[in-house]
């Protein structure tokens, strides 16, 4: 018998476990795979079927937000007049009509953020902030503690290992707000719409992501002002390239002892270097 558990965002299985010469009837916990249909109402009533997603069915509405404004549909969250989410579907109904409408003719996986686009010019930046004048500081020892952080809160990583976590994070290396969903440029969405429903200032803030650092991730921290992010895994060449062209300090493979920079390392300064900093 399967068993639901979608507040929690997993659902468990019977399953037979090979160990130590023997198999064995387990319980095992998946990650939750679903899809949901984001619809738009606009002012004139009309509803528009804008994407299918495949995603964790927790905090969902913080998703459908920052999916929104991450594609630019949105460009505040105070657009929108309300989310409706009924089982498989989100309906948003829109206070105006939207600033950016890009329909996609699939559905967007879990891997791909990106997935459905119909041509190049979808990709590109929705909405540009001046990240270079950001001159806000991070210290090495502030991002090192950054992965037990989010081991200690990832939930269901922990139930089911096999789901990404975004992480929003002050100067001071403090985790703020902690999404997970199957998908991570899901996951993504999640910590940019808490930020924006919470009103968080986006200038002090960094992203923690807990694989690599696909193009998708790093777009999605451009067009949100975010000037900071961290990934576990490897960043990919068009994501340093943006981060780059951007301004965004964009590190990876970070563990508890180390991390490589890819683009603008100026905000990453050791506590040595902050005071030698204040005391000229």
């Amino acid at each position: 018998m399967i068993q639901d558990l979608h507040t929690q965002g997993t659902r468990h299985y019977p399953i037979q476990k090979y160990k130590a010469g023997r198999l064995e009837t387990v319980d095992d916990s998946l990650a939750i795979e679903t899809p949901l249909l984001i619809q738009l109402k606009t002012p004139d009533q009309k509803v528009e079927d804008l994407v299918i997603t495949m995603h964790t069915p927790t905090d969902t509405e913080a998703l459908v937000t920052g999916f929104l404004y991450t594609e630019g549909t949105i460009n505040e969250p105070t657009d929108i007049e309300s989310i409706t989410v009924r089982q498989d579907e989100a309906l948003v109904s829109l206070k105006r009509k939207p600033i950016r409408l890009q329909t996609r003719n699939t559905v967007s996986t879990a891997a791909c953020g990106m997935c459905g686009k119909t041509s190049l010019d979808a990709i590109k930046l929705v909405r540009e902030f001046d990240l270079l004048t950001r001159i806000q500081h991070c210290t090495p020892e502030a991002l090192l503690g950054l992965n037990s952080q989010l081991r200690q809160q990832q939930v269901l990583f922990s139930a089911t290992g096999g789901i990404h976590a975004a992480a929003l994070f002050d100067l001071q290396g403090q985790l703020l707000t902690m999404q997970e969903d199957i998908g991570r440029h899901n996951a993504v969405d999640k910590a940019i719409g808490k930020m924006l429903q919470k009103g968080l200032d986006r200038a002090s803030l960094g992203l923690f992501v807990s694989g690599r650092a696909g193009f998708e991730l790093v777009q999605k921290c451009l067009v949100s002002g975010i000037s900071l992010m961290v990934a576990v895994g490897a960043p990919s060449s068009l994501a340093v390239d943006y981060a780059q062209q951007y301004g965004l300090t964009l590190v990876g493979f970070m563990q508890n002892d180390r991390f490589n920079i890819y683009a603008h390392p100026e905000r990453v300064r050791s506590k040595k270097a902050e005071n030698d900093v204040k005391n000229s």
